[in-house]
């Protein structure tokens, strides 16, 4: 183990034993149907085990019908800011949740949560979530988020209560901007409750950003840019979602290379960008180079959906402890390793065994 490694052990360790960072996280919710789909109907153990494959099978039944089974490996809480919730409070952050969770109760899967304190604006969505070994699909029914607007988590929260929260937080990670219909009103009414000489870090993670129309990204850019210059601007990506994202806001292609990277902090005035990978993920900050951190590509996952959310989750661990952009992305690989061969979210003392371990 080389001697950043132990710094960064011992760093955890105090953060373990010390008082939790306090995070808000916002604002959808879900209850995911997790899902193998099965080359035959008569085999249960013959599953399509990459995407690439089922896509290949779908595409060769057009103008046909077709059956396919599924085996239902789970249902649970999912959404991006339930998934990096869970993730967060199992790493010593004091998280507060806004979301989809059930309104005016909270629905059975979301009760079970421990250790998170909840406010619900909306009922959750379901989603099937289909799972391969190098990826997903979701089918989201996403009519109850479509209700949720700046106006109903003021509401339903309660004004007092929301510009609380926002101000005893160190940072405030908004996740799943490309499923909320109403998520630019939202960013900017969040964004009015802070105050500028109360430098935050915002934590923003879009999601697919796909469906979203140009407009959409053209006032999200406005939205981050004003963000950016008075708070600390974390942008994170999968690298499908950069490549949508920079393609809208440059009008142009983009990889992943220091110069893309480059741009699209420039352009959102953003502090600090990240895209992570099955095997790696790739970093840039104002405080710091361009870097590649290497994660561990896991050929078999016990679960797919939510490897991104703990990736975050990490990140947020080494941000909330003042590290370079590049460890937090280590303890970002670190943490989604963990939940995808697990499948719980890693808490710190796994995270350290992992490094002891020199297993990434």
């Amino acid at each position: 183990m080389n001697g950043e490694d132990r710094t960064l052990i011992e760093r955890l360790r105090e953060y373990g034993d010390g008082k939790p960072a306090k995070v808000l996280a916002g604002f959808d919710g879900y209850v995911d149907t997790l899902v193998s789909p099965r080359r035959s109907n008569l085999r249960r153990d013959d599953y399509f085990e990459k995407l690439s494959e089922f896509a290949s099978f779908v595409s060769g039944k057009s103008g046909k019908s077709s059956d396919i089974s599924v085996t239902r490996n789970d249902v649970r809480v999912g959404g991006n800011a339930p998934l990096f919730a869970i993730s967060a409070a199992a790493k010593n952050m004091d998280v507060s949740l806004i979301g989809a969770l059930g309104y005016p109760k909270l629905d059975p899967h979301f009760e079970a949560l421990k250790g998170i304190r909840m406010y619900s604006v909306a009922e959750p969505s379901d989603t099937y979530a289909l799972e391969f070994s190098d990826g997903k699909i979701m089918l989201g029914y996403t009519e109850d988020l479509d209700g949720i607007t700046y106006e109903s988590i003021k509401d339903r929260v309660g004004e007092a209560i929301l510009k609380e929260i926002i101000s005893c937080s160190s940072m405030i990670h908004i996740s799943n901007w490309s499923g909320l219909i109403n998520s630019n009103g939202i960013l900017e009414g969040i964004f009015s409750l802070m105050d500028p000489s109360d430098r935050k870090k915002i934590f923003i993670d879009l999601a697919d950003p796909s469906g979203r129309s140009g407009e959409d990204f053209k006032i999200l850019l406005r939205l981050l840019k004003a963000a950016g210059r008075d708070h600390r601007l974390i942008l994170s990506f999968n690298e499908k979602e950069f490549s949508i994202f920079s393609s809208y806001v440059t009008g142009k292609e983009h990889g992943t290379e220091r110069n893309d990277l480059e741009e699209i902090m420039s352009l959102c005035c953003a502090s600090e960008i990240s895209v992570h990978m099955l095997d790696r993920a790739v970093t840039m900050s104002v405080d710091e180079d361009y870097a590649v951190v290497m994660g561990s590509f896991v050929e078999k996952p016990l679960i797919v959906t939510g490897g991104g959310d703990n990736f975050n989750g990490g990140y947020a661990l080494g941000s909330v402890l003042g590290l370079p952009a590049s460890q937090c992305a280590r303890l970002g690989n670190i943490s989604s390793y963990i939940y995808v061969t697990t499948g719980r979210a890693a808490d710190i003392e796994s995270i350290i065994q992992i490094m002891e371990r020199n297993i990434i």
